[in-house]
């Protein structure tokens, strides 16, 4: 009911259900949504999405907040550190994600697995600044360059953060997986308890 369109934002939800109507093309406009007293907007969501507040978005949207993008080669680091990451280039065109590490469901072709993804710019081992999404897939390896795979984030973890070094990092890649997965016993408990 508050959309608007064109200059200075004039046209409204009102107007276009008019117009509509002359073509024979019946419109609905759908009252503002709220919760708690906050109303619901996509400006809202995509804050919720800029804060890591995952939980939240995901409950108020009723499915976990996904992106699909090309798994490409990295430098493969994680392989030597024994934890094998797919590496996804996050598009200018994607809405901003909190930079940080996340609990995710990974869906290549028609499979599903668990893991971790840090999402963000890699400040432990580039000075580059370009965002990616770097995911270890827990009890996974097989060759997938080249593929699509849909990232699922489910709850936030910790901030993205520059380690000392590799073994400070392989450290705390250890602990964000147990995080993750108590995570996910958490949540298929919720799930089984209705």
């Amino acid at each position: 009911e508050n959309f608007t369109f064109g200059k200075d934002r004039k046209g409204t939800a009102t107007y276009l259900k008019e117009k509509a109507e002359t073509l024979g093309v019946k419109t609905v406009i759908v009252p503002t949504i709220k919760q708690d007293g906050k109303e619901i907007s996509s400006t809202f969501m995509k804050t919720l999405l800029k804060e890591g507040r995952i939980k939240e978005l995901n409950e108020i949207s009723e499915r976990e907040y996904s992106f699909k993008l090309k798994i490409e080669e990295g430098r493969k680091l994680g392989r030597e550190m024994g934890f094998k990451t797919i590496n996804q280039r996050l598009s200018q065109d994607l809405c901003e994600i909190r930079k940080g590490v996340y609990a995710v469901r990974v869906k290549i072709a028609d499979e599903t697995y668990e893991g971790v993804c840090n999402i963000g710019v890699k400040p432990t081992v580039t000075d580059e600044n370009e965002r990616f999404s770097e995911t270890h897939i827990f009890d996974f390896d097989k060759d997938v360059y080249g593929e699509y795979a849909e990232i699922f984030l489910v709850d936030f973890i910790r901030e993205e953060k520059k380690f000392g070094s590799l073994e400070e990092l392989k450290k705390q890649i250890n602990a964000d997986k147990q995080t993750a997965l108590n995570i996910f016993k958490q949540t298929e408990r919720k799930n089984r308890n209705g």
